[in-house]
């Protein structure tokens, strides 16, 4: 049986430009090494954390309220504006931040984000769709591979690339803001 390693979570709470400090609140005993993946807050203070195969929910006092173990490494997390919902990947799956059960799994998200509290962009190898949560119905918004699209935490732009140009878009409509027309391949990773 490997050795047991403590990881102490720590929430990082700035009080000003200049200040940051490291604030120890629980330990969660861990086999083998740790790594931190991801870290997004919420709106009522708590944070959301990507920790090797789990994600877990520290209160805006640091207690660790909720962990859900996944059955892949968390390395991608994002989080609804209201708060309850969550985005994991690169297994694109989405969660219920308030009580940790699972809403439904993305088999053909190859990358996703949030685009308000009910709907979700997904880029498939088929293009981009919008999909609402709760009722699950899926509407195309752009067909074609892209080899990367990125989402802002709210929702209202995005990064993509088909390898041969990046644009800036705003969402939900997918206009374009800004982009360049790459010489070579622009692949964004």
């Amino acid at each position: 049986m490997p050795a047991s390693r403590f990881l102490t979570l720590a929430v990082l709470a700035a009080a000003s430009a200049q200040a940051v400090s490291l604030t120890p609140v629980q330990r969660i005993t861990t086999f083998g090494p740790t790594q931190v993946t991801a870290l997004a807050g919420l709106p009522d203070g708590s944070r959301v954390v990507c920790l090797d195969s789990r994600w877990v929910k520290l209160s805006a006092a640091g207690q660790v309220t909720l962990a859900t173990a996944l059955p892949e490494a968390c390395q991608t997390l994002h989080v609804s504006p209201d708060g309850q919902t969550l985005l994991t990947g690169p297994a694109w799956r989405v969660w219920s931040a308030t009580d940790g059960h699972l809403v439904r799994d993305l088999p053909d998200a190859l990358s996703a984000g949030f685009l308000n509290n009910q709907e979700i962009v997904i880029r498939t190898a088929a293009g981009l769709e919008r999909l609402n949560i709760s009722t699950e119905q899926a509407t195309p918004l752009r067909p074609g591979p892209l080899t990367a699209f990125l989402v802002s935490p709210d929702g209202s732009r995005a990064v993509g690339s088909d390898g041969q140009r990046v644009q800036l878009l705003r969402l939900p409509d997918l206009t374009p803001l800004s982009g360049y027309r790459c010489e070579g391949d622009c692949t964004m990773k």
